[in-house]
């Protein structure tokens, strides 16, 4: 990337963008559904797109970070992919979270997935 014409910054914020456009698609199809079934576009719905936006910003953030640290660590897309995959399954989808034993249950509130 020394010898690119573009900034590096460019490349992690492309595939953050790009992830962003089903969910602006997803709430431009949920007011539809709201005004067509005549349940009206409450306060809530109005204030999704302030929150993807705050969400948005946040992933950028991060991407931009792990991009960076990637650079000096190599196996930071795996490193990534195993703690994505933890988090997943610790999260109580599948049972209850007070089911939990206590040490669990004390790292479940850690959990951003939770």
């Amino acid at each position: 990337l020394e010898m690119a014409d573009f900034p590096a910054m460019t490349i992690p914020l492309a595939r953050v963008i790009g992830a962003a456009v089903p969910e602006i698609l997803g709430l431009a199809l949920l007011v539809v559904a709201c005004s067509v079934w005549g349940e009206g576009v409450g306060f809530a719905i109005m204030a999704l797109p302030i929150l993807c936006l705050a969400r948005l910003g946040l992933a950028a953030g991060m991407a931009l970070w792990i991009s960076v640290i990637a650079v000096f660590v190599t196996d930071m897309t795996e490193v990534l992919g195993f703690a994505l995959v933890a988090l997943l399954f610790l999260t109580p989808i599948f049972y209850a979270a007070q089911d939990a034993p206590a040490l669990l249950a004390a790292l479940l509130w850690l959990n951003p997935l939770h």
